[in-house]
């Protein structure tokens, strides 16, 4: 969030060594926020978490940084004010598609694993049960109620 308000300040300082150093603050801070989200994907791919997951880190340092570029574009004055607001539009509603895609994917994807862990113990639990029954040394009555 240091970044955010920042990137924020420097829109609107008028003195330009400070807008700079504002800048550059806002950078540096979206530079470590990533670092941290990239060893973030890493440790997840080591310790075997679902791939999703990990898109999601990388969609996020990617959507962030794309957010950055239009920043950049709108300080030097590349883009317009309203080009610049139809960009963070699309972005946001790009993102929150996006994240709804691999968040929804993965819920769905957890689902499959549940219902095939469970469909395996239900299995495990009818051939031990058959297996009781065969391998009993005493008889089984059945009773029609």
């Amino acid at each position: 969030s240091v970044y955010i308000g920042a990137s924020w300040l420097c829109l609107v300082v008028d003195d330009h060594l400070a807008r700079w150093v504002l800048m550059s603050a806002a950078f540096t801070a979206y530079f470590f926020a990533s670092i941290e989200q990239v060893v973030h994907f890493y440790v997840l791919a080591e310790q075997n978490v679902h791939d999703r997951s990990r898109w999601l880190l990388a969609a996020q340092v990617l959507l962030f940084a794309y957010y950055g570029v239009i920043f950049m574009l709108a300080v030097f004055g590349a883009i317009s004010a309203s080009t610049e607001q139809v960009l963070y539009t699309w972005s946001d509603m790009m993102a929150k598609v996006v994240h709804s895609i691999i968040l929804v994917s993965a819920s769905r994807g957890d689902d499959v694993v549940k219902i095939v862990r469970l469909s395996d113990c239900a299995v495990s639990a009818a051939n031990d049960l058959q297996r009781m029954i065969s391998q009993a040394n005493v008889p089984i009555f059945q009773v029609n109620g």
